[in-house]
């Protein structure tokens, strides 16, 4: 759990908090325009303020310092800043530090951290040195007139009072971090579960695989903030187009089945963002789609379905757009029309649906490098092949565009107008010409580049491009890399493939600052810094592999320090990312008869994410599909399978999708959009109805039951169906969605019974197994009398998150034991008898009383 305060969010609230108090002050000391003439000579108060008060040793404290106005030029993220402002720090020993280099943000105001290190008295206090505004960093546009007349005022030196702080050796508190979920949970996530952000993430589909889905970013499909269960449970499933097979007339071969292999066509390219589900609507190809539908993850209910969006759906967008102003994050979709660079880009509410606006003009380009900033603009890179006689790297940044079009990328607000039409070049942050020869030869773009359009990628902090000859087999290859930031040349490098000449390259974005060259004739992956160019290792294929591991899947991607890959003979391996050392492998086992590779080969590795490689194994090529193909989830440390279910890959480059939990992965097996994650359970619990005596044996009933919204292919929801153990998990969804055999020994849950008894002591009766039909049964004999409180717990599994139950049932005391001696009854005469007895003996009694009173007095 993070135990450290996220800084950067609590200073952004200070510096907005205190920006308010400025604009208030500078109202009303700027001078009255009336009364005297530019240049001003303005007076200025100095502050600082340290928290938290006391501090412990060692815990980081913020210091927040600054004057009172603001830069009279100042507009957003334009305009002068404050430079001379110093921090002066007194040490318990008497001595001083002043630290220097700060720049102020547009409020006039700055912040940095500082840790002590002893315990004892300090002092702080901020200066403000005096400062001319000179008018740097103008807007794109100039200073309007009324901004020029402030360039060139002077702002008088002022000093804060200075501030005592206390360090002692116990630590400030501060409220804990909100444990991550064990349960189930929902969006909104609310803005306090700030930790949950690690496994909260979206799915921009930054990534335009080539003919396939949309990736999780240009480094591949390494997802770092979202879970992935343990088990292929099924929550919901929903149609991408007719599947299956088509039955009848059309025979029982392998290929008698709907269109689902779609290796150009694939029918699922996704996008998720705060909880919903977006994807084109495609049951017949890629040329007629019909409609854009958006999907809550966790239930599959369709929020919204939309006809009328421009083009295909190609990317998500969450702006947190940051100003003094505004702050917070908006949601948009982007789709594309036309083909090539001549097309235009439509923006679109996500929410909604509704559309907003376009991104048009000559120079519009779709088919670039698409990366996000830290706010979340989007950033593409493309190469603008205008000018044949000089290619230039462009750097286009979406905000720019949209902020231009709403009055000036220097607002401190983005609120757009609907149906705007926004011209692109506004986005065009630089342009950049690239190397078009390399040791006095020239050099093209071709081959396959770094798996993006454009033969342009990104990996670490550089921009990647691939020259080549002609055709998919060579003996050299160029590759060139550009910075991110500004797009100076960091390298170009012309490599001879000397060790397996004339063999086929591919060449990738991995991630973590580097990038791939999968040498397939040499059956080996180089990987280089993407920074430097320079080689980092080699990975080599075990035993110079076979003719199917030739064919290896179309990208590997690098997580947790290592490099997965999957090949046609049915292998996964791991090697270390540095070393190039084969850590594990992992086969799918023999085929036999089922397939030509004598393996089920690893097509795709669709994803890497929370500690798990997902596979998903099939092929794209004759016979189109095969039996007994799977999706796997394999442990990315060991290479040991975690889970498996019936599932054929849909394409030859990924069309995954994970967020919040959930994994998204079509089946071309029936062409439905499977949704696995942790599903929702129900527990019921039953006791005796009456009174029992103590000692006599009760049985506690209920059941344990699935409530995922799914529909099965029996005809019957999912809720309601027995909740099943992890270990039987993939066949009965393969039963429950999927026609195949009814595991006959699969089991149920565990369930724990407790009781409440009747002097209030609580404690554990038993734990039982559910069965295959969801039942649970439990045998007791409760000890002692009294109201009894019975609880069922069930404590969740991989597959399912927990569910309880209570009731209530009454023990009385024991009755009274009866004697074993025989009743005899007098008959009426006899019971005369003994009362006439009884009274005789009674009346003597009195008669020798009186008697004996009569005797004493005479005496």
């Amino acid at each position: 759990m993070q135990t450290k305060i996220k800084f950067n969010k609590i200073i952004s609230i200070i510096i907005i908090a205190i920006f308010m108090l400025s604009i208030v002050a500078t109202i009303i000391t700027i001078p009255d325009t009336t009364a005297a003439v530019h240049p001003y000579t303005v007076t200025t108060y100095c502050y600082v303020d340290v928290n938290p008060i006391p501090v412990g040793v060692g815990q980081e404290a913020f210091v927040t310092f600054g004057i009172d106005k603001s830069p009279m030029t100042v507009s957003n993220q334009y305009g002068d800043r404050w430079d001379n402002l110093t921090l002066t720090i007194g040490y318990p020993d008497g001595t001083t530090k002043t630290l220097t280099g700060f720049r102020s943000d547009a409020t006039g105001f700055t912040y940095t951290t500082w840790t002590p290190d002893r315990i004892g008295n300090y002092t702080f206090q901020a200066h403000f040195l005096g400062e001319y505004l000179t008018g740097e960093n103008p807007p794109p546009n100039g200073y309007s007139a009324s901004m020029q007349a402030y360039i060139g005022d002077y702002y008088l030196p002022s000093d804060s009072t200075v501030v005592h702080i206390i360090v002692t050796e116990e630590h400030a508190t501060r409220l804990p971090d909100n444990p991550l979920p064990t349960d189930y949970w929902q969006r909104p996530i609310n803005m306090q579960n700030q930790y949950w952000n690690t496994i909260s993430g979206n799915w921009f589909g930054l990534q335009a695989y080539t003919n396939a889905g949309y990736g999780y970013n240009m480094t591949g499909n390494y997802a770092p903030y979202t879970q992935v269960a343990n088990a292929p449970h099924v929550i919901w499933t929903t149609p991408l187009a007719p599947g299956g097979l088509i039955g009848g007339e059309f025979g029982d071969s392998l290929d008698s089945n709907f269109y689902a292999t779609a290796q150009y066509e694939p029918k699922f390219k996704e996008i998720i963002m705060n909880g919903v589900l977006y994807y084109t609507y495609t049951p017949i190809s890629t040329s007629a789609t019909y409609g854009v539908i958006a999907q809550n993850v966790k239930t599959g209910e369709i929020l919204w379905k939309k006809d009328d969006m421009n083009g295909t759906l190609r990317m998500g967008q969450i702006w947190n757009y940051i100003s003094p102003n505004q702050y917070g994050g908006q949601m948009f979709l982007w789709s594309t029309s036309g083909t090539g660079t001549r097309t235009a880009w439509s923006c679109y509410e996500a929410t909604t649906g509704q559309w907003l606006l376009d991104i048009t003009g000559s120079n519009v380009n779709t088919n670039g490098a698409f990366m996000m900033s830290p706010d979340g603009s989007i950033l593409d890179y493309y190469i603008d092949t205008s000018n044949t006689s000089q290619y230039y790297l462009v750097c286009w940044n979406s905000s720019r565009a949209l902020l231009a079009a709403t009055g000036s990328i220097a607002n401190w607000r983005f609120q757009p107008t609907k149906g705007m039409n926004v011209t692109w070049s506004r986005g065009i942050e630089w342009s950049v010409p690239i190397a078009m020869a390399v040791d006095g030869n020239p050099i093209r773009l071709s081959l396959s580049g770094p798996q993006s359009g454009g033969n342009i990628g990104i990996s670490g902090n550089s921009v990647l491009m691939a020259y080549g000859e002609t055709g998919n087999w060579a003996t050299w290859q160029v590759d060139a890399s550009y910075d991110l930031t500004d797009g100076h040349q960091n390298f170009v490098i012309n490599r001879t493939i000397s060790d397996a000449p004339w063999s086929r390259i591919c060449t990738y974005t991995s991630g973590q600052g580097k990038y791939a060259q999968l040498i397939t004739e040499g059956q080996y992956i180089a990987l280089y810094n993407a920074d430097t160019g320079s080689l980092v290792t080699k990975c080599h294929f075990p035993d110079g592999g076979n003719i199917w591991s030739y064919f290896a899947s179309y990208r590997p991607i690098e997580a947790y320090g290592l490099l997965y890959q999957s090949t046609y003979d049915g292998h996964v391996y791991a090697w270390n990312a540095n070393t190039g050392v084969l850590n594990w492998t992992w086969y799918a086992g023999d085929a036999g008869y089922n397939t030509v590779y004598g393996s089920y080969p690893g097509k795709i590795i669709e994803l890497v994410a929370d500690g798990k490689v997902i596979l998903n194994q099939g092929h794209t090529y004759n016979p189109p599909m095969f039996r007994g193909s799977h999706a796997v989830a394999i442990n990315a440390t060991t290479g040991e399978t975690v889970w498996k279910v019936n599932s054929f890959c849909q394409s030859n480059s990924p069309v995954v999708g994970a967020a919040d939990g959930v994994l998204f992965l079509p089946n071309s097996y029936d062409n439905l959009l499977y949704a696995y994650g942790k599903g929702r359970s129900a527990t019921t619990i039953e006791a005796p109805t009456t009174a029992v005596a103590v000692g006599a044996s009760i049985t506690i009933r209920g059941t344990v039951t699935d409530q995922s919204p799914g529909q099965t292919c029996l005809g019957i929801p999912a809720a309601g169906t027995p909740a099943i153990s992890d270990a039987f998990m993939g066949e009965w969804m393969n039963y429950l969605y999927q026609q195949q055999p009814k595991p006959n020994n699969a089991t149920g849950v565990p369930v724990i019974l407790s009781v409440v008894d009747g002097n209030d002591n609580y404690r554990e009766i038993g734990q039982v197994i559910s069965d295959a039909n969801g039942f649970y049964s439990f045998n007791w004999k409760p000890d002692i009398a009294g109201k009894y409180t019975v609880y069922a717990l069930f404590a969740g599994s991989e597959s399912y998150y927990s569910s309880n139950a209570v009731t209530a049932f009454t023990v009385d005391d024991v009755a009274p034991a009866e004697s074993n001696e025989p009743q005899v009854s007098n008959p009426p005469t006899e019971l005369y008898f003994a009362v006439s007895t009884a009274a005789i003996i009674i009346a003597i009694a009195v008669v020798g009383a009186v008697l004996l009173m009569a005797v004493k007095k005479r005496i």
